[in-house]
């Protein structure tokens, strides 16, 4: 363990700066072996020897959806089993993620996650020997990038009940 590994949360906002793509809300992950994006292939297709994947990333808030449109060379297909147990053929793309003032290479492969809570999962090769996980926190390298909301400021409290003290000891028999 390297202790002077900077500290992730479990959840971060992680950019992909080859693909053209804001920081993407993405779940840390170390029982993953490879990162995944959520990703429809829109086509492969050869151009000047090399195979392409031209794919649509789907991300954002559901008050606020963004699409992507974009591409990029097609290493392999992997065959993956996903967290529901069941092996799924994947396209794989190598591309650049950025967090914490990071930036360094990454194998993703382009899934269906519209029922994952998150469009991105960053798996542990992608971590490996850069980052160190904390479970119990969040955005430890990433601001959160939702709306924070308002505090609720309390309405006036009722007043407090005031109880009368005798204006001299002589009223009370007891002293």
């Amino acid at each position: 363990m390297k202790p002077d590994l900077p500290v992730v949360g479990w959840k971060e906002w992680v950019g992909l700066p080859n693909l053209g793509i804001d920081p993407i809300h993405a779940k840390i992950d170390t029982g993953a072996t490879t990162s995944a994006l959520h990703a429809e292939v829109d086509e492969v297709y050869f151009r000047d020897g090399v195979q392409l994947v031209r794919f649509t990333v789907r991300y954002g808030t559901r008050l606020n959806p963004k699409t992507h449109q974009t591409e990029a060379e097609l290493l392999e297909y992997r065959r993956v089993k996903s967290s529901n147990g069941h092996y799924s053929r994947r396209p794989v793309v190598l591309t650049h993620a950025s967090l914490g003032g990071l930036v360094w290479a990454i194998e993703l492969t382009l899934a269906n996650r519209e029922t994952m809570g998150m469009p991105m999962l960053l798996g542990r090769q992608s971590l490996k020997n850069r980052f160190l996980v904390d479970p119990a926190k969040s955005y430890l390298q990433s601001e959160r990038k939702t709306k924070k909301r308002k505090a609720k400021v309390p309405k006036k409290t009722a007043k407090k009940s005031t109880v009368k003290k005798s204006a001299s000891k002589k009223n009370n028999p007891l002293e």
